[in-house]
């Protein structure tokens, strides 16, 4: 099976994933928002970016991208961007925006939150990570480098987070401080994620 084929694959499953855990909220199933019975909820806003980084990778793996392409890679990967730098600001300043409780508000407290409805510090910087490929990718196509470098940071980020949820060691999944924590299900699907653009870079520089 060629790397191509293995990280659309990878991506598609982070994408229904991701609208399984949407449907969830919207359709207020709890089960669906967590997908296990451990490691706590996804929130509405991670799940959105999980779709949206799911798509990304998909169009970053196209064989031949064309213009249309790029265009959706640029307006997806300047969106997360921001939106991100928007939540790390106000996650430092204590402060809401109001979007993160747009759709549904998330009760103080659950999941280790401080700011309901906020992803973790490190979702936001795995996001950012996402979101740096697509925005280089507009100006440089051969850059399997920043894939490389960025799929393991996001791969390791998401496996020590998950691997944390598993042993119960509360550090591992960056609970500290009294921010957000990332929940188990998002940690694997950056596990999914990173390996998805680690494997778009082998393809793209397989020596």
């Amino acid at each position: 099976m060629n790397k191509r084929l293995v990280s659309r694959i990878l991506a598609v499953v982070v994408v229904l994933v991701a609208a399984l855990i949407m449907a969830g909220w919207i359709f207020n199933v709890p089960i669906l928002r967590t997908l296990t019975s451990w490691g706590g909820t996804t929130r509405f806003i991670s799940a959105i970016c999980f779709l949206l980084s799911g798509i990304l990778i998909l169009l970053l793996s196209k064989q031949d991208i064309g213009e249309a392409s790029k265009f959706f890679i640029l307006i997806i990967s300047y969106s997360i961007l921001l939106l991100m730098i928007l939540f790390i600001v106000t996650t430092f300043l204590g402060v809401s925006t109001g979007i993160e409780s747009l759709f549904f508000v998330e009760a103080v407290g659950t999941s280790g939150s401080l700011i309901p409805g906020l992803p973790s510090l490190s979702s936001m910087f795995c996001f950012i990570l996402l979101a740096v490929v697509g925005m280089v990718f507009i100006f440089d196509s051969k850059i399997s480098r920043v894939l490389y470098f960025n799929g393991i940071l996001v791969s390791v980020i998401g496996f020590i987070a998950f691997i944390g949820h598993i042993l119960g060691v509360p550090f591992m999944y960056f609970s500290f401080l009294g921010y957000n924590i990332i929940s188990s299900m998002a940690s694997f699907l950056f596990v999914l994620l990173g390996a998805s653009l680690f494997l778009i870079g082998k393809r793209d520089n397989p020596q």
